[in-house]
């Protein structure tokens, strides 16, 4: 499946690098996050959430989900994409 970053906007934000829309075969998903930090190793995708409350906690639910084996395909293309751009330090992984 053909995976496209698309209008790729860095952000200012500490664990958000950037947002962007995804394009995955001939379905365009705008509101992903690329993100940093947090304990984690290297960076990742967060697709669109929604904030709710549950036991009055908030949390953000994805409104959409990949496999694993294709939400890291995701992952390694937008990171890829971001490295190229400059928007993400070569030794990230």
């Amino acid at each position: 499946m053909e995976i496209r970053v698309l209008n790729y906007r860095p952000t200012d934000r500490p664990n958000v690098v950037g947002y962007f829309a995804l394009a995955y075969g001939g379905l365009a998903i705008d509101g992903c996050k690329l993100m940093v930090g947090r304990g984690q190793d290297g960076a990742w995708v967060a697709l669109p959430s929604r904030r709710i409350q549950r036991d009055g906690k908030t949390e953000f639910r994805p409104f959409l989900f990949f496999s694993r084996i294709e939400m890291s395909h995701i992952r390694r293309t937008v990171v890829a994409e971001a490295k190229r751009q400059g928007y993400l330090a070569e030794n990230m992984k």
